[in-house]
């Protein structure tokens, strides 16, 4: 289960649920999600791409494991971008993403001016002076126009 939603910077940004075919144990979880920085003479590729996109603080302080996000090295590998695995065992995830798909789009309120060659316009008619329409960014414009598959390939991954 999934629902993606655009920032108003123009990047898609998912909130996604995956669910295993086998029960994750509790001592399966740390080899799943991993919450530290990796060390370099074990896996340098894991190490710049978590010291990259994981870590969330200040910036020009030393960082340490406090600041790390909680990833999995395998989607960290795959798609070398900031990814927030955490792990679920309650049916409360299922709210949480039902509450995003029903979020609503973000809206604006805006008016539309023609200055050219215009007649008089009443300025005290609100109602016909702005509209209210979905606020959306050139990239999501975009992939909604040319029908961006985003979880193409998702199954191949889990496989």
């Amino acid at each position: 289960m999934y629902s993606v939603e655009w920032q108003k910077r123009g990047l898609p940004h998912a909130h996604i649920l995956v669910w295993f075919i086998d029960k994750i144990r509790p001592e399966e979880i740390d080899s799943i999600i991993s919450a530290e920085i990796p060390d370099p003479s074990t896996d340098q590729l894991l190490f710049d791409i978590v010291t990259t996109n994981m870590i969330h603080g200040p910036c020009d302080i030393d960082i340490d494991n406090r600041w790390v996000v909680p990833y999995s090295p395998l989607l960290s590998k795959t798609y070398n971008a900031h990814i927030n695995v955490e792990f679920c065992s309650s049916v409360k995830s299922i709210k949480y993403i039902c509450k995003y798909v029903h979020k609503g789009s973000d809206m604006a309120v805006f008016r539309v001016e023609n200055t050219v060659n215009a007649p008089p316009v009443n300025k005290n008619d609100e109602i016909t002076l702005y509209q209210i329409g979905r606020y959306i960014s050139s990239n999501e414009a975009a992939c909604v126009s040319l029908v961006f598959q985003f979880m193409n390939g998702i199954q191949q991954l889990f496989s």
